[in-house]
């Protein structure tokens, strides 16, 4: 919770981990952001990005894609359209005709999660999860569907922010795939006996 400016990069120094959520991001933030995934690359800290609302406006396009030319992640966490946009948005593509993002949130669940998953893994060298009915975690070589999870968590804002933290305490100790894995389904049988 470290956004100001002047302290972003000495907190991610001294972290294990570094969650970078654009859920709410002004231009200084989104340069705080830059210094603290930057600072955490130096450091060896893993990096977690969560493009929250990719594509919802022209200023979260711009923000995220700085932040992906910036700072090398080791996991982006998104729901599957802000993975399809931002896939396409790295590759230098425009977003895909079935990418609908209202706010910051997205809507639906259409076209192939598992492919925009590994395409933006490929791309970035990051391991990718892809938040649906099914989600998807990918590297550029693999992808495993995790079909847990409640689909009430789908129906409020803040769920996939839970996920990314989630995914940030699992994948400061290991592996990052298998940290990301273990993340996605723990967090979907938590939702599971929540309900």
């Amino acid at each position: 919770m470290a956004d100001a400016p002047a302290e972003a990069a000495d907190m991610a120094v001294g972290a294990d981990g570094v969650l970078i959520n654009t859920g709410r991001a002004t231009r200084e933030e989104v340069d705080a952001m830059i210094d603290a995934g930057e600072a955490a690359n130096e450091s060896g800290a893993a990096t977690v990005l969560d493009p929250v609302g990719f594509g919802a406006t022209p200023h979260r396009v711009e923000s995220v894609t700085r932040l992906v030319d910036a700072v090398a992640f080791d996991t982006i966490k998104g729901d599957y359209r802000e993975i399809a946009g931002l896939a396409a948005e790295v590759a230098g593509e425009k977003a895909a005709a079935d990418v609908d993002v209202r706010g910051v949130e997205s809507v639906g669940d259409g076209g192939d999660p598992a492919a925009a998953a590994r395409a933006l893994a490929a791309e970035t060298g990051a391991v990718v999860i892809a938040s649906g009915s099914v989600d998807v975690v990918a590297s550029g070589d693999r992808a495993v569907e995790i079909a847990v999870g409640d689909e009430q968590m789908g129906t409020f804002v803040g769920s996939g922010c839970m996920l990314g933290s989630t995914v940030a305490a699992f994948t400061v100790v290991g592996e990052q795939f298998s940290g990301a894995v273990h993340a996605t389904a723990g967090f979907g049988m938590a939702s599971e006996r929540a309900v």
